[in-house]
């Protein structure tokens, strides 16, 4: 590749960028922003054009355009459109025809080209690198990089060779560089968690990463924090277009993974991030470090998870834990619109606090129904607790039809789900007269429809039900991420002398989902996406959310323990996932057992 191809490939990646950032904003309607960039795009445009012409016929004809005279044609309509404040033809006329003129012109340079070591950004990279996080260069590269460049703008032979022998281990344990459309590196990692010999995943786009970058830094500023701590590095893009759209913000981002770091030292634009007082790059080799600073947070910052990052974690306890975190907040964060909607309406609802219901839960047993395949084995004997005063049945919303068709009439019923598809659970049910315990932030169609009694549940750690709660003086409860682990969480706080699960497989017993007759049954087998011991001592699938619950479960009853609470927990499922700290009893042992 001649320098004059390099200056003009780092060229066309900055009026790529920029031009692919004007179309976010225009379809955004943030002109002021479409503006800004474009400018950008027309002046590298423009500073470059005879460079670019002076290319043309070596591209042999295989460029969108057929001449120089297209190009400029093509720079008036856009110049015309930006002067007639026409921003939805001008949006048009970047994605349309300039984005995939300099793409393919870009695909046409890089296409026979090998990946090569930029020295410039190299040593950009290791001084801010080493000035940053003293030793990690020396660890990276087994080779004192850093030194050399202290005393030298370029690095000796032996030093280079050193920098190429490292970024060659990382190939041969199967990482790869590779040029995106657009002219930048993207990386892939080996997929740990897949299983599969040779499988591998990218951590950022092969097409156009500004667009990329944007898309996510835009959802993750739209969180408002103060303060971002993430844990995946990548090659940082993402992390420097949120840089550009909150000024006053600092970031965090931890990084396990030592050949990711490398590539990123020698292939990526890291030493801008670096340069930042407001940036800290923490290399977590413990695994531990992530989960500390996590505990750290105060009110204004978050947490966050780049999930391409986790794929290459080698350590499975620490890549599940990192998958089941992100499950956990990309779940609240995607559904926050519908969950403040729904929490506004239905704080509107007449209705009491759960916490009333202390007296009614307190010492007796908590019988929680939730919707497992096993449900159907022992489902008929519950009807052995009707009349009984020492115990309180709890059904969750998927299985409320069921019961009542059964004939089985359960004490309450407790539905959590923001969605519009928690309205058939009561659909035709919604004068059955059992009392509904809702979650603050369950869909409000369904709760305005259901007749009768009604309580709320506050939930700990979403503002505005916090909120509400201590203007209540009312108690906020975890959650866990579902309804039977919100059931859980009641029947702990107020007061029940057993706690007894049935139809709480959180596994696909028998290649099904959920109980027959209920709503959302269906068959699965072979669907799981990972293997856990079941209740028998056997294996048995599951799904990654499933087992996100049964991880919240192990570790509450492990707290539970750790606090001197001995109550009985006791899995009457009879099938299922197993799950650590729970008594596996049968369902008539449990109902004619006593604590």
């Amino acid at each position: 590749m001649t320098p004059e191809e390099e200056k003009l490939i780092r060229q066309n990646s900055f009026i790529i960028g920029e031009a692919a950032l004007t179309v976010e904003y225009c379809r955004r309607q943030q002109y002021y922003y479409a503006m800004k960039h474009s400018g950008r795009a027309v002046k590298g445009l423009m500073d470059e054009m005879e460079l670019l012409l002076g290319l043309l016929p070596g591209l042999n004809g295989e460029a969108p355009f057929a001449s120089p005279e297209s190009i400029l044609g093509m720079l008036q309509m856009i110049s015309q459109a930006q002067e007639e404040e026409d921003y939805v033809l001008m949006a048009d006329l970047l994605e349309a025809s300039l984005l995939p003129v300099f793409t393919t012109c870009q695909q046409r340079l890089v296409e026979q080209e090998l990946i090569y070591v930029d020295e410039e950004i190299l040593r950009k990279n290791v001084l801010a690198m080493e000035e940053r996080i003293p030793g990690s260069v020396q660890m990276l590269f087994r080779y004192d990089v850093y030194g050399e460049y202290r005393k030298a703008e370029k690095l000796s032979q032996e030093g280079f060779q050193a920098v190429l022998q490292a970024v060659q281990r990382s190939l041969d344990r199967g990482y790869s560089v590779e040029f995106t459309s657009g002219g930048e590196y993207t990386i892939a990692v080996p997929d740990q968690g897949s299983g599969q010999q040779g499988r591998r995943v990218y951590l950022h786009t092969n097409n156009v990463i500004a667009r990329e970058s944007f898309l996510l830094a835009s959802e993750w500023a739209a969180q408002n924090r103060e303060a971002y701590l993430f844990y995946g590095l990548g090659f940082g893009y993402p992390y420097a277009q949120l840089f550009q759209l909150d000024e006053n913000c600092r970031i965090t981002v931890v990084e396990s993974n030592l050949d990711v770091l490398m590539l990123a030292a020698v292939f990526a634009p890291i030493a801008s991030l670096l340069q930042q007082e407001r940036f800290r790059l923490e290399i977590d080799i413990t695994h531990r470090r992530f989960s500390e600073l996590a505990r750290q947070l105060g009110p204004e910052e978050g947490c966050y998870i780049h999930y391409p990052s986790v794929k290459g974690i080698r350590n499975q306890k620490h890549r599940q834990s990192l998958e089941e975190f992100f499950v956990r907040e990309s779940s609240v964060r995607t559904q926050q619109n519908r969950l403040d909607s729904n929490f506004r309406r239905n704080q509107k609802e007449k209705a009491g606090n759960v916490c009333q219901l202390r007296e009614r839960f307190a010492g007796r047993d908590l019988y929680i129904i939730a919707g497992g395949p096993s449900l159907d084995k022992n489902m008929g004997q519950l009807h052995d607790l009707k009349d009984r005063e020492d115990a309180v049945i709890l059904s969750t919303g998927t299985v409320l039809k069921k019961l009542l068709s059964a004939g089985i009439r359960p004490d309450y019923v407790i539905i959590t789900d923001a969605g519009a598809g928690v309205c058939r659970q009561v659909e035709g049910v919604t004068g059955c007269g059992v009392p509904l315990l809702f979650l603050s932030t369950v869909n409000s169609n369904m709760l305005a429809r259901y007749e009768g009694e009604k309580y709320r549940i506050y939930q700990a750690g979403y503002p505005l039900a916090q909120e509400a709660a201590e203007k209540e003086q009312a108690e906020c409860f975890d959650t866990g991420g579902s309804v039977t682990t919100t059931g859980m969480e009641l029947g702990i706080r107020l007061g029940s002398r057993r706690l007894i699960f049935v139809g709480l497989d959180l596994a696909y017993t028998g290649g099904t989902n959920h109980a027959a007759g209920t709503q959302s049954v269906q068959n699965v087998e072979g669907m799981g996406a990972l293997q856990v011991e079941a209740a028998d001592g056997s294996l048995v699938e599951t799904g990654r959310n499933l087992n996100i619950y049964r991880e919240w479960i192990q570790g509450r009853l492990e707290r539970m323990r750790v606090q001197g609470d001995t109550r009985p927990v006791i899995d009457a499922t009879e099938g299922g996932a197993k799950k650590k700290g729970m008594e596996i009893m049968s369902l008539k042992a449990a109902i004619h057992s006593k604590a």
